[in-house]
């Protein structure tokens, strides 16, 4: 939950169980969503930034992403 912790919201209510990683991870961007706070692409990215060795992989897949056609047409500045 070292996602959730680094968003700045609730996770100790989450199971730690292997089999729930997906419904907790789409919990956790929720609650970031519905929290309104610093929901940005960017603190997307400082969150990988900070954990490179467990999020080096989806920074790249984000940057990517925001290079894309779509991304720029869906994520204007």
């Amino acid at each position: 939950m070292l996602i959730g912790t680094a968003l700045g919201v609730k996770v100790d209510d989450l199971p730690p169980l292997p089999q729930s990683t997906t419904t907790n991870l789409i919990l956790v961007f929720q609650r970031w969503i519905k929290s309104n706070e610093g929901v940005t692409w960017r603190k997307v990215l400082q969150v990988c930034e900070d954990y490179p060795d467990k999020f080096g992989e989806v920074k790249a897949g984000v940057d990517k992403f925001l290079e894309s056609d779509r991304a720029r047409a869906n994520y204007k500045n």
